[in-house]
């Protein structure tokens, strides 16, 4: 069973100078574990083979023009996962261009994360915009072979313009995680396309 809220009041949706958008999302559900006559039957001995599963999402954008042609991009993207027995393959996955610049595509995974960012933008036209960025989360991790906790940041720049086929984005970030310092090999470069119809 799930329930959702959305409310968008943007002055303009691919670019926004101001305005918000927010979704909110929680859901239970029954999770059944079917044995499999193949595999040994001890191992299902330490398995809970039914159990409910709690999830709430949210993502929200809020967004202050400073001028014309400045705006600030306040973000925050949160999840949480509660279960009795939580499974590699039922965490969380994010990191990347549209959760947290400055690392891998999903390498991250987690059960319960905040990500917030703060993005400082100049518009150059309707649907282009140069950026400044950083960006930080905090997860943890707790599923039956995994358990960490971390506050990785990341930080860069970049540019999104309008093309034939939709508007373009490149970034370019440096992320760290577990305390490490910020190493600039380690850069990455995201790139994505959105379309708009």
């Amino acid at each position: 069973y799930g329930i959702g809220y959305a409310s968008e009041k943007l002055d303009y949706r691919f670019n926004p100078r101001k305005g918000y958008s927010i979704e909110l999302t929680g859901s239970v559900g029954k999770k059944k574990i079917n044995k499999n006559t193949k595999v040994n039957e001890e191992l299902y001995d330490s398995l809970d083979l039914s159990s409910t599963q709690y999830k709430v999402e949210l993502t929200f954008d809020y967004y202050v023009p400073l001028g014309k042609l400045h705006v600030l991009d306040f973000g925050v993207i949160a999840a949480l996962l509660e279960a009795e027995d939580i499974f590699d393959n039922e965490l969380y996955r994010f990191g990347g261009l549209k959760t947290l610049r400055g690392f891998d595509e999903e390498i991250l995974r987690a059960s319960k994360f905040t990500i917030w960012k703060i993005e400082y933008r100049y518009l150059l036209e309707q649907n282009s915009f140069l950026f400044l960025f950083v960006n930080g989360a905090f997860y943890k991790s707790e599923s039956r072979n995994l358990q960490v906790e971390d506050d990785p940041i990341g930080f860069g720049a970049g540019i999104n313009f309008e093309t034939k086929l939709g508007i373009f984005s490149f970034n370019y970030a440096l992320g760290k995680e577990f305390n490490n310092p910020f190493i600039f090999r380690t850069a990455k470069l995201h790139f994505g396309i959105v379309n708009y119809f």
